[in-house]
């Protein structure tokens, strides 16, 4: 299930002979940060966190991305030329097979390279991942501070003996924010992600977000001033991937306001709402922007009360429905309705039922999302919890 197509077996033999050719055109550095996005145009957001928060060691690393759609082989050759000491990937539920393919290479031609992985699919029932196996450390949840403990210890020559290093969630008043780790590229041609919360409040057991039901909150004032740079530098696409925008309705004005002030023409910014906790103020706002500005993206996931109760999300059918119509008639607000098809077991008239329901909102855009189970995961993994809810 894992493997990924290779380029022929004598490829990988003169790798290290082509690694070395290229090594005088390449810069060194002894951290690699590296992750494969599901497309070029996402941008990796942790991994800016973590080059941004590594202090003193920050000019001893490079960020490195691919896509999914390149060749993992050809991914390690470019990895290996910066002749690192550690490479640390970002793992996600996209890129598993890739990841799995290129560490396999890397530790081939530099086995005493140091794998560090981290990102939300290592970050739970880990021991049962299959690239746990390969990595020399994994790092569980927020790494924007312990990725940068964790390299300072095996650049010293102080590796920790536990392969798993534990971290808490961080002060976010101690992170320093990435923003600027934004190329004019990036900016010019990517999906700009930034965030002015973490965590979410609910506990919806189909979700990673509902392991730690805390919001956590940046200094807003920061955050507002590094995106008014970004909108100057020429960002057109801003995703805000606060899981629940709309949960505290001063902030979420702030925001907006902030927003609307600073607006320029041409600018899209993607919010996740709520839609049945959609405040009527954040309804009024959102009239004041022009047509294109504003994208909201409305978790329904259910229209099934049974099947709401069995995951934990207390929603009301009615008033979801009627927010979408609102957006739709009154604002010019793009929207993006999600719904999840769980299992098989699933009654397909049911499943009809509910596009329909989805549909009747005339939403610009209306996903459906097959909810998979990781084979590696545990009964008590969010995942495995809802297919065995339904």
């Amino acid at each position: 299930m894992l493997s990924f197509n290779e380029k022929p077996v004598f490829y990988l033999k003169v790798l290290p002979v082509l690694i070395g050719l290229k090594l005088n055109h390449c810069d060194m550095a002894d951290i690699v940060l590296t992750t494969f996005n599901a497309k070029y145009v996402h941008t990796a957001f942790g991994l800016r966190y973590l080059l941004a928060n590594l202090g003193p060691i920050k000019d001893r690393a490079v960020l490195l991305e691919a896509d999914i759609h390149q060749w993992p082989i050809d991914h390690a050759e470019a990895i290996l030329a910066h002749k690192p000491r550690i490479v640390g990937f970002g793992v996600y539920i996209w890129n598993v097979p890739q990841t799995y393919e290129t560490i396999k290479i890397i530790k081939t031609i530099s086995p005493d390279t140091v794998v560090v992985l981290g990102g939300p699919e290592i970050s739970y029932a880990y021991e049962r991942h299959p690239l746990y196996a390969l990595a020399d450390y994994v790092i569980p949840g927020e790494a924007d501070l312990a990725f940068r403990e964790l390299a300072q210890r095996i650049l010293a020559g102080n590796p920790p003996h536990e392969k798993v290093f534990p971290t808490e969630p961080p002060d976010l008043t101690e992170i320093e924010l990435p923003y600027s780790l934004y190329s004019d590229s990036d900016v010019q041609h990517r999906v700009i992600y930034v965030e002015t919360t973490r965590g979410c409040p609910f506990k919806c057991q189909f979700c990673l977000s509902a392991i730690d039901h805390r919001v956590r909150y940046f200094p807003l004032d920061p955050v507002l001033q590094e995106i008014k740079r970004l909108i100057e530098r020429g960002a057109t696409k801003l995703k805000f991937v606060d899981r629940t925008f709309n949960v505290r309705l001063e902030h979420a004005v702030q925001v907006m306001e902030f927003l609307l002030a600073n607006y320029r023409p041409g600018v899209s910014l993607h919010f996740e709402i709520v839609p049945d906790r959609l405040q009527p103020e954040l309804i009024e706002l959102s009239r004041k922007f022009p047509p294109g500005a504003l994208r909201f993206e409305l978790g329904i996931q259910t229209f099934n009360p049974e099947v709401a109760s069995r995951i934990n999300r207390p929603q009301v059918n009615k008033k979801i429905i009627d927010t979408i119509r609102t957006l739709r008639e009154t604002t010019s607000v793009h929207l993006h309705t999600d719904l999840i098809f769980w299992t098989a077991r699933r009654n397909t008239r049911i499943v009809c039922h509910w596009i329909r329901s989805a549909c009747s909102t005339q939403p610009a855009r209306n996903t459906g999302w097959y909810l998979k189970t990781s084979p590696w995961s545990s009964n008590s993994h969010p995942r495995r919890t809802l297919s065995n809810a339904i």
